[in-house]
């Protein structure tokens, strides 16, 4: 029983863990200040980079959390597409570790979208299912 109460916390940790690094790499003080551009101000150019290494850190351990669901080729293939379609590095970001944020950022709003999206079919009925579908409601 400890080890399943374990288990439960565990992946809600994790869950919540990941809505808080979605939510600090949105607010992330990197997203409106270029730290590498000489203008920027010494102490937001620092606190850029700490907040950055810090949501880095945060991603790796999540990546080496969930890291151990297997895919087939297919299912491979599909998820990389789903985060292509949202991976549009900024002007700023040109450097590799810059389209690894970019890759993160992207991957983030993959699921993002796709976690609403459960939420919307959940919610549907099946009333509401068969009035769409102009079909009679089995009974």
């Amino acid at each position: 029983m400890a080890n399943s109460k374990s288990t439960l916390f565990q992946g809600n940790f994790l869950e919540s863990l990941d809505v808080v690094w979605q939510l600090a790499t949105s607010n992330c003080l990197d997203n409106e200040n270029d730290p590498d551009d000489p203008d920027t101000e010494y102490e937001i150019a620092q606190e850029c980079h700490r907040q950055r290494n810090a949501l880095n850190i945060v991603q790796e351990y999540l990546t080496i959390c969930i890291s151990d669901i297997s895919m087939n080729r297919y299912e491979l293939k599909y998820a990389i597409s789903d985060i292509d379609g949202y991976f549009l590095p900024r002007p700023h970001e040109d450097g590799n570790k810059r389209e690894i944020e970019a890759f993160n950022r992207a991957k983030a709003e993959v699921l993002k979208n796709l976690e609403r999206k459960m939420s919307c079919i959940a919610s549907v009925s099946a009333e509401q299912f068969y009035q769409a579908k102009k079909r009679v409601i089995p009974v």
